[in-house]
């Protein structure tokens, strides 16, 4: 319950900064704060950094997928160029449709990619921690950590795995509202939310 008290009292010390409800003048929320290990806010900015570093990552995934479709749209067109000078009848034909079904191919995955980048673009990639899983969040599992953002698999970072996955992803649906401590099934295997970040 470590990560779900320090979740709580950094949610507190905003508050407290920034002013914000009553509880800026509670003397017993503030002594609460205070009472912390001092190492919270390096804690807290770790945690920024992680939820950062997640975020570029997504964006170099999304970054590699354009890059990728981009190329094999040139690649196919060129080729499909050169086989217009070289080519004649049914073999030609067979041909430049193959190309034609390549380029639509890499045209939906390029559509793809763009669709990502956009929700991508919509998630604030070090915002503070929330009360509820949202897009954004870095939830923390008894069977591993999640980034909710979108579906880019598996990311390595400090040697930690993450999943990035996204909130219509199946794993997403079930984490979608739930709070520290609530518990859902997948598959068979049950997942306890540990905290969320």
């Amino acid at each position: 319950m470590y990560w779900c008290g320090i979740n709580a009292a950094y949610l507190g010390l905003r508050l407290i900064i920034s002013g914000q409800g009553k509880l800026s003048s509670n003397p017993s929320a503030i002594k609460k704060v205070q009472q912390q290990p001092q190492n919270f806010r390096m804690f807290a900015n770790n945690m920024s950094n992680i939820k950062r570093a997640l975020y570029n990552l997504c964006m170099a995934y999304v970054g590699a997928r354009i890059a990728a479709s981009t190329e094999a749209i040139q690649s196919a067109q060129q080729s499909a160029g050169e086989e217009t000078k070289s080519s004649a009848g049914d073999k030609y034909e067979t041909g430049r449709e193959m190309m034609q079904q390549e380029t639509n191919r890499n045209m939906a995955q390029l559509t793809e990619a763009n669709k990502l980048k956009i929700a991508l673009s919509q998630i604030a990639a070090d915002g503070p921690p929330l009360a509820s899983v949202q897009p954004g969040s870095l939830a923390i599992t008894n069977n591993g950590k999640f980034y909710i953002a979108i579906s880019a698999g598996a990311l390595l970072y400090n040697n930690e795995t993450y999943f990035a996955v996204s909130m219509a992803s199946p794993i997403g649906r079930q984490f979608q509202g739930k709070k520290s401590g609530d518990n859902f099934t997948l598959n068979n295997k049950v997942y306890i939310i540990q905290s969320i970040l």
